[in-house]
């Protein structure tokens, strides 16, 4: 029951974005005028000097100027390609966003045509924002004047929706045979006014990307028995695409914990429900060595269930439940282990103070269309008595397979 998995290499898909807070188009007046002041000058200095100045403007005049989405090259697409609209004070969704692709239940970077997208964007507390966006793709260009009946795929309506009251989270699908090249992502409003742009990648096929196993949405909760700092850092086999609050590889996050899971951000000050990482791996978890297959209809019973047995609280089996139902009560039957010990070789948690108790459940699912026989032996198994004592440190998170029989 093994899965096929791509290409050995990983590249970071899902991706944490620091933005510039203004738009980056080109003040074209302002380098007029250094261009007529440096020929200015020029003009009073020796032949070889003006000789050198000429040759130097016009290999500068050669080079592709940033337009308002950046240079199209694409070579670092982290910092330098995710921009704030100058239509809007101050942007509806935060710098912050994870951005991927699936293809066949594979994370590729760069995206293949084809796959099924999802955009995740936290909400800007400080913006006066509606209750919806909406979001194209197109092709991008120099001279970019966008119209939506151009765009290459939509994500509006129901594919757009808020989550837990502090997320834009959105879905949906690339066209087949979109050709290799660069394109743009345009977050707008309901009334059309851009909120902000993100130029990335796309190409035709599978085999002009690599790929690997997206480990999705792993959240850690922390509940000391007094208010405490806490570090926390994750040993990870495989590429962290997107962290929230941001994560120093160094030094990993530093926070204050309350003992009702509360948890203020020494780096920005801010505070969070959780701490967020996901990423991308090319080891296999995908064995279903101890497995149930569960109709999509009583899927969600059948999660309330089971992390309830593994210690889970009842804010916690929320936040699980709410983030996986939605790509699992579709299909007509969910193939679902819990390859904890796996995970936690892969991801090692380090926690200081060490915590007394440590939770950390671990989904691998696959959608199938039929129900799954599962040996007696390969059964899942519940996890038995289970108790929170003392500093608890709960942690969960899974990812999406194709089953292969």
């Amino acid at each position: 029951m093994k899965k096929t998995t791509a290409l050995a290499a990983v590249l970071a898909v899902a991706l944490m974005f620091s933005a510039c807070a203004n738009s980056k188009k080109p003040d074209t007046s302002k380098r007029s005028k250094e261009k007529t002041s440096t020929t200015t000058e020029a003009t009073n200095e020796d032949p070889e000097e003006t000789e050198e100045t000429e040759e130097s403007e016009e290999s500068n005049e050669n080079k592709k100027e940033p337009n308002l989405f950046g240079n199209p090259d694409l070579e670092n697409p982290v910092r330098d390609y995710f921009y704030y609209s100058k239509d809007i004070d101050v942007s509806w969704v935060t710098e912050d966003f994870s951005f991927y692709g699936l293809l066949d239940w594979i994370m590729y970077y760069p995206m293949v045509s084809g796959s099924e997208v999802t955009a995740e964007f936290n909400i800007n507390p400080d913006a006066a924002h509606g209750s919806e966006i909406k979001l194209f793709i197109f092709e991008h260009n120099d001279d970019y004047a966008w119209n939506t009946d151009d765009a290459y795929t939509k994500f509006t309506g129901d594919a757009c929706n808020t989550v837990n009251g502090n997320v834009y989270w959105c879905k949906g699908m690339l066209p087949t045979g979109m050709k290799s090249g660069v394109y743009t992502l345009v977050v707008t409003h309901m009334d059309g006014t851009v909120d902000c742009m993100y130029d990335f990648d796309i190409v035709e096929t599978a085999e002009e990307a690599e790929g690997g196993e997206a480990v999705m949405k792993p959240v850690i909760y922390l509940y000391p028995e007094e208010s405490t700092e806490v570090s926390v850092g994750v040993d990870f086999d495989g590429t962290i695409d997107c962290t929230y609050p941001k994560y120093d590889p160094e030094t990993g996050w530093r926070v204050v914990a309350d003992p009702d899971g509360h948890l203020y951000n020494i780096e920005d000050g801010r505070d969070y429900d959780y701490l967020f990482w996901d990423g991308t791996t090319v080891k296999d978890l995908d064995s279903f060595n101890n497995a149930i297959c569960v109709r999509g209809c009583d899927t969600a019973k059948f999660l309330e269930g089971y992390l309830e047995a593994a210690g889970l609280n009842d804010s916690e089996i929320d936040d699980f439940v709410s983030f996986w139902l939605p790509m699992m009560e579709k299909n007509e039957y969910n193939l679902i282990s819990f390859p904890t010990e796996e995970y936690e070789e892969m991801a090692k948690l380090n926690v200081s103070p060490a915590p007394d108790t440590t939770i950390r459940v671990y989904m691998v699912f696959a959608g199938v269309d039929e129900m799954i026989d599962v040996p007696s032996e390969q059964q899942l198994v519940y996890p038995e008595n289970v108790t929170r004592d003392g500093f608890t440190v709960v942690e969960w998170g899974g990812s999406m397979v194709d089953y292969n029989g």
